[in-house]
């Protein structure tokens, strides 16, 4: 049993990035399934994890982790500083650190937040969220544009951050045929050694 927990959902994003980092940086850890639709998340224990009741969250022997941006940022620094995920360079940090937030501010809201419509069955929410889906994959293909990577010659993690969020826009419903460079860029991530691919949640382009 690993001193490593990490409490998620198969079906979320944020908890993907984290699992992918994991696996990427070949440490080991117990996946602890929590529930994306039930009460779980806002009952103990888990409250007791994170008050805010959202996943993921990582437990790393006494150190409690919650947000995937906070964990991957601690697993980085605490077990692959040697490999450069969080660049030293400032500009390149700054940038890094600008695509965590971007993962989870408002214009990435539309690219996690189709699938989960569609996923529950509320397609109301869909078509609004869709148009900022579009709007958001415009944008990070044009930072793709003549770069296999986001910020630098390599991986960082603002590739591991923003895979898991393009990857569920085509799940849902949006279309990648458009953005040449992120499908360039989808390729490179998925040669990674260690990668893990995204769980298929039976939304897909045909739901």
């Amino acid at each position: 049993m690993s001193l490593i927990k990490l409490y998620g959902h198969p079906f979320s994003g944020h908890t993907h990035r984290v699992a992918l980092f994991l696996s990427i940086i070949e440490l080991g850890y117990d996946n602890m399934f929590a529930d994306l639709a039930g009460e779980e998340r806002r009952q103990t224990p888990f409250m007791a994890l994170n008050p805010a009741g959202q996943i993921p969250v990582l437990v790393d022997g006494q150190t409690i982790i919650p947000d995937s941006n906070s964990i991957l940022i601690y697993l980085a620094q605490t077990y692959a500083k040697h490999q450069d995920w969080l660049p030293k360079h400032p500009q390149q940090f700054a940038s890094v650190n600008r695509y965590l937030s971007l993962a989870s501010g408002s214009l990435a809201d539309g690219s996690t937040t189709v699938p989960l419509f569609t996923l529950f069955n509320a397609p109301h929410g869909a078509i609004e969220t869709n148009g900022t889906s579009h709007d958001y994959l415009a944008f990070i293909d044009s930072q793709l544009e003549n770069n296999d990577w986001l910020v630098a010659s390599r991986p960082t993690l603002a590739d591991i951050t923003q895979y898991s969020n393009i990857v569920h826009t085509s799940e849902g419903k949006a279309d990648l045929s458009a953005y040449s460079n992120i499908k360039h860029w989808l390729h490179n991530v998925e040669s990674l050694r260690g990668f893990i691919p995204v769980q298929d949640s039976a939304v897909g382009l045909a739901a």
